[in-house]
């Protein structure tokens, strides 16, 4: 489990990192609506974050791990939304509001993914 974890935290910050740029070069820079940039990173990220975890880190075959994955990312991210928005008139960058709610979520996600999905 230890050694999920950390394939699972490897994969986190491919994510994570991948949607702060992107939040931030297209909130904070380029000043494009917050929600419109927040669901459309997510959506690219986390269709690209399945395919890593299903192979690479649980090394799963069910079949049924896609709807499940869909079903608790999206409930996650519905979640990571409301926290975000709450931290954003608090900090001077989206970003940094947009990294506060995932750090809220990170263990929540590995859990529901490891028990749940795959």
């Amino acid at each position: 489990m230890i050694k999920q974890l950390f394939k699972f935290q490897a994969n986190s910050i491919l994510s994570v990192s991948l949607r702060s740029s992107g939040i931030y070069i297209f909130t904070d820079i380029m000043s494009f609506d917050y929600s419109l940039v927040f669901w459309v990173s997510f959506f690219l990220v986390t269709t690209n974050s399945y395919f890593i975890q299903k192979k690479y880190i649980f090394k799963s075959n069910k079949e049924k791990s896609f709807f499940r994955y869909s079903l608790v990312t999206i409930t996650l991210a519905v979640l990571e939304y409301i926290i975000s928005n709450y931290f954003r008139p608090l900090m001077t960058l989206n970003v940094f509001a947009f990294l506060i709610g995932g750090f809220f979520i990170f263990i929540l996600r590995f859990i529901l993914n490891k028990k749940f999905v795959f």
